[in-house]
């Protein structure tokens, strides 16, 4: 075993940014934890459209969604530029369930301009849902 060296792994990024598309990225908790999450945005921009990239926060670099989840859920407000984030979930209205990271979310011609303010948390394969991420925000570009 005289031979063999050890060589240091380099980290790639599992969320390569797509040039003019604004990205929100989320990390959501692990389903079984009922702390706080963190969430944060990224800011290139494309007209009408966000993609939104979420991990599990006990694995932030990994794609795959937890074990026993079958997804996460995609909730959002779109309200006028300056109006604070929402700070209810109550007041976001159900968006998607994304399966998969990156998920795109395309708006229509009178959302440009306002302000998306993203909540994410999984769903076990028992219909569960986790404790919510942080709220993110992004503006619609016009």
């Amino acid at each position: 075993m005289s031979g063999l060296r050890t060589r240091p792994t380099k980290l790639r990024n599992p969320f390569p940014t797509i040039p003019g598309v604004r990205t929100v990225e989320l990390l959501v908790k692990p389903l079984a934890s009922f702390m706080a999450t963190q969430a944060w945005t990224m800011p290139p921009a494309k007209r009408l459209r966000h993609t939104l990239r979420y991990a599990d926060e006990s694995t932030p670099t990994r794609r795959a969604r937890p074990r026993g989840t079958i997804g996460a859920e995609v909730w959002v407000r779109v309200s006028p530029p300056g109006d604070p984030p929402p700070s209810d979930p109550s007041d976001l209205k159900f968006l998607l369930l994304s399966t998969r990271t990156p998920a795109a979310i395309e708006f229509t011609g009178p959302d440009g301009g306002k302000t998306a303010h993203y909540m994410v948390r999984w769903l076990s394969t028992r219909g569960e849902a986790g404790p919510w991420s942080e709220t993110a925000s992004a503006t619609i570009g016009k």
